[in-house]
């Protein structure tokens, strides 16, 4: 059970870690954006993982700790997405700027 988690989480790291450098190295200005949410979701991911590390470990205090990094990092996830919704409301990145 332990190693299908570790192939899981893997994966997702992986496939969020190429799809940042990806965007990131793409000719759309806008396409950045997007590519500084998959890091974010990527450190999400993380913060997931090591806090159900340090639960099956009982580390609590480690625990709690990354419980408040994964609400941060979330926070900060749906905070970019609702920027980007304004990009895709004006139709152009500079418009998305001035706003």
């Amino acid at each position: 059970m332990m190693n299908k988690r570790i192939i899981g989480f893997t994966i997702i790291y992986v496939l969020l870690f190429i799809g940042a450098i990806q965007m990131y190295f793409d000719e759309d200005p806008f396409n950045n954006h997007i590519g500084g949410l998959f890091l974010g979701a990527f450190w999400l991911f993380r913060g997931i993982q090591m806090m159900i590390d340090d639960v099956l470990d009982e580390k609590r205090k480690s625990a709690i700790f990354n419980l408040f990094f994964v609400i941060v990092a979330g926070g900060a996830l749906v905070w970019g997405v609702e920027d980007s919704t304004v990009y895709l409301k004006n139709g152009s990145f500079y418009k998305w700027k001035e706003i």
